[in-house]
């Protein structure tokens, strides 16, 4: 009897660690990943502190009232229509919510090709110097 009672208790804080590790895991996994942004809750917010009426932003957009207040209300939004919203209240919507992302997301920086453009011109310089002394030597060689 001791015994089965020992291999449940050993089964028992298996089973409870395995748990525990899962509800680690699963909880490192919320806290690391942002919540998205509700776009709509941005550009409410940025029409109300800047006080742009929904008639002015209509009027401008071209788009029907019915429309503009349908933008405020989604939580998210097509790219297209949020760069179109963007020229209209001349705001910049996706670099806010670009930079909401974590900075490791970052996209790599291009590598720096001015040093190498500079070494072009000089290459092409040296050809071209080149040319001109062949061209020079190709005329004498003609006129012996």
């Amino acid at each position: 009897m001791a015994s089965i009672f020992a291999d449940f208790k050993k089964t028992l804080t298996v089973a409870s660690s395995r748990s525990i590790i899962r509800l680690t895991n699963l909880a490192i996994k919320m806290e690391t990943k942002p919540k998205a942004p509700h776009v709509g809750q941005l550009l409410r917010a940025y029409t109300r502190k800047r006080k742009i009426s929904h008639s002015s932003w209509q009027q401008i957009s071209g788009k029907a009232y019915s429309t503009i207040i349908k933008y405020q209300k989604q939580p998210t939004m097509r790219v297209a229509t949020l760069f179109d919203i963007c020229l209209t209240l001349k705001r910049n919507f996706i670099r806010e919510i670009a930079d909401m992302l974590p900075a490791e997301l970052e996209p790599k920086a291009l590598p720096d090709q001015t040093a190498d453009v500079a070494a072009l011109q000089q290459r092409i310089a040296q050809l071209e110097t080149q040319v001109a002394t062949l061209e020079r030597a190709l005329a004498l060689v003609g006129r012996g």
